[in-house]
């Protein structure tokens, strides 16, 4: 007999674990936007820092023999707080006993991946949400025209007007640029895009632009939200859409996300020591059910720690 029919512990099972971690659903986007940075607390304060005192000029001369100014950093703060998130799924008996050994870790990992998915889509859900609302930007206008219309509209134009606006309002770059699906398609699509990235002589059924190459010419990295999921509850019939809507979203974030690095949204994941940050547990037989477990969870708090650091074009598809 098995085995892990035999266990009456639960264990916390590192290659699974690493399997959770290293895995990334294609179109899913919320890591970069919202890139994690690891907490040593489930619950506390983190730094928000003063725009006034990091871009004013000081005077740094020095008398001979004499000290060196003093200056601090304004600063105020913020707190998180990590929450649990959970969700597991049973192996049957049936299942345990009827295949062959060397493929039981085969069916644990699908079943990670599974739900390592579907914390995938609440996380992508929860972060595209915060993205969303005018608060959590610097500012905000709609596009010029709907980007339906390829040839009239002017997408880049609108782009460069945010770019504009979010370095006035801040004194940085935005370094990166979000769109939806929908509107990354209506956008390459576009005649002035595609003339303007892939050189004036595309014609229809040219190639059409990649993020690469409108990164390179936007100077920004380019996110493309393209992940979908099912918007209706359980056992109602399905509505499948896409998590991202029509806004575009420019915004600046640091090469190397930490705690002490101004950045406009970050992911605070807390674990407990010795414990892996998405963890994944082999829980007990259960007689009754005639079942075990495979549990996957982690701690994690999504907090906007820089609005200033975000500018959205709004309905890009509608243009209203």
């Amino acid at each position: 007999m098995s085995d892990i029919l035999q266990s009456n512990r639960v264990h916390v099972d590192r290659h699974l674990s690493n399997v959770a971690l290293n895995y990334s659903p294609e179109g899913f986007i919320a890591a970069e936007i919202a890139p994690i940075v690891p907490v040593a607390k489930r619950t506390d304060t983190y730094i928000n820092y003063s725009q006034a005192d990091m871009f004013r000029r000081e005077d740094a001369k020095r008398m001979d023999g004499a000290e060196a100014k003093i200056i601090n950093f304004g600063t105020g703060s913020d707190s998180y707080r990590c929450l649990n998130y959970a969700l597991k799924s049973s192996i049957t008996l049936e299942d345990e006993v009827n295949r062959d050994p060397e493929y039981r870790m085969l069916t644990e990992e699908g079943r990670t991946r599974f739900l390592s998915t579907k914390h995938w889509i609440d996380w992508e859900t929860r972060v595209a949400s915060l993205c969303q609302a005018n608060a959590n930007v610097a500012s905000n206008f709609a596009a010029a025209s709907a980007w339906t219309d390829y040839t009239n509209s002017n997408p880049l134009a609108d782009i460069w007007t945010a770019q504009d606006r979010f370095r006035n309002i801040n004194g940085y770059r935005a370094n990166k640029i979000v769109f939806g699906l929908d509107g990354w398609v209506n956008f390459i699509r576009n005649t002035n895009v595609r003339n303007s990235v892939m050189n004036p002589n595309v014609t229809a059924g040219g190639d059409l632009p990649m993020p690469a190459a409108v990164g390179r010419y936007l100077e920004m990295k380019v996110l493309v939200g393209g992940a979908y999921r099912n918007f209706a509850g359980q056992g109602v019939a399905n509505s499948l859409g896409i998590i991202w809507n029509d806004n575009v979203i420019l915004y600046y974030a640091p090469d190397a996300p930490s705690i002490e690095v101004p950045s406009w949204m970050y992911s605070f994941r807390w674990s407990a020591p010795g414990i892996p940050n998405m963890q994944v547990e082999r829980h007990p037989f259960d007689s009754r059910r005639k079942s075990y477990e495979i549990e996957v969870g982690y701690h994690q708090d999504e907090k906007i720690t820089a609005s200033l650091f975000a500018f959205k074009v709004r309905n890009v598809n509608s243009s209203n």
